[in-house]
């Protein structure tokens, strides 16, 4: 199997952003590279824990790209997430970079070599390759319609509210409605704070059927509404591609199911997709 691919240095922080969001949910990532994208994946996670996915388009973030193996020119491997992201890092005022699949010592690695500052950077960072038609038990799971679709925020105020909630108690609720309403929650025993997002933008899937939008509506008549219990700290991790560049952020709710984040990054490149799972209340 051979991998060789160029780009610049500004396009490897799309790789290094994406990077540093899984590394909130784990030590390691699965990255599958095929002819037409990259994909990250997480590794296999208890049911309580964060599951993340991404794919980005690869003709729209690398100017060179060549991949050839005899499992239809794709290649899953197993990489560490530290030294992947230490050595995106250390390129980030590189003009070029380049990023090979080589052996040292008989150890696959993923190399990657940059010129910064009259310096000639050569990163070795160690993978695990598995076989490519194995990334079919890391998929993105089957989850339900969502009762609520809503456009986040752009700004970051949401993070630091979880910062503060994240002190005074493990779980916080997420109040969302089809009106456009979106409210934190935290209660416990010695306190009850809240804090609302008005006039968000719903969003609907296309091609839904009269019976799918009746399913979006309260018996009442009213806006359809859904309450999810998450992990504050788990939350809050989450929105941590709230640093990176992104043209818009979905906020999926999934009765008695879990709570989607579905991120396109800047530019279209790529999507980033978190599965939050929701706790009893």
């Amino acid at each position: 199997m051979k991998f060789r691919a160029g780009l610049a240095a500004k396009d490897l922080g799309i790789l290094n952003g994406v990077a540093q969001c899984f590394e909130r949910f784990g030590p390691s990532c699965l990255i599958y590279l095929s002819e037409r994208s990259i994909r990250f994946a997480s590794p296999k996670l208890g049911s309580d824990e964060v599951r993340a996915f991404s794919e980005i388009q690869q003709e729209k973030v690398f100017s060179e790209y060549r991949i050839a193996s005899l499992a239809n020119n794709s290649i899953l491997f197993e990489i560490g997430l530290s030294n992947l992201i230490k050595a995106f890092s250390s390129a980030k005022t590189a003009h070029f970079v380049r990023i090979k699949l080589a052996k040292r010592a008989g150890q696959p690695c993923i190399c990657l070599e940059a010129r910064a500052l009259d310096m000639e950077l050569l990163h070795e960072v160690p993978i695990r390759v598995m076989r490519a038609a194995d990334i079919q038990y890391y998929m993105p799971p089957d989850v339900a319609m969502p009762r609520v679709q809503l456009e986040l925020p752009y700004n970051r105020s949401m993070r630091t509210v979880l910062e503060r909630f994240k002190i005074m108690d493990r779980f916080c609720f997420v109040d969302g409605d089809m009106s456009g309403a979106l409210r934190l929650r935290l209660q416990n025993d010695r306190c009850h704070v809240q804090t609302f997002y008005s006039n968000l933008i719903p969003r609907y899937v296309e091609g839904m059927t009269d019976g799918d939008e009746d399913m979006r509506r309260t018996e009442e008549g009213g806006s359809a509404c859904c309450s999810i219990k998450l992990d504050s700290r788990k939350f809050l991790s989450a929105l941590h591609f709230m640093t990176m560049k992104y043209d818009s952020a979905i906020c999926c709710m999934i009765e008695e199911s879990c709570l989607v984040l579905h991120v396109t990054l800047a530019g279209h490149v790529g999507t980033l997709t978190l599965y939050l799972p929701m706790y009893l209340v």
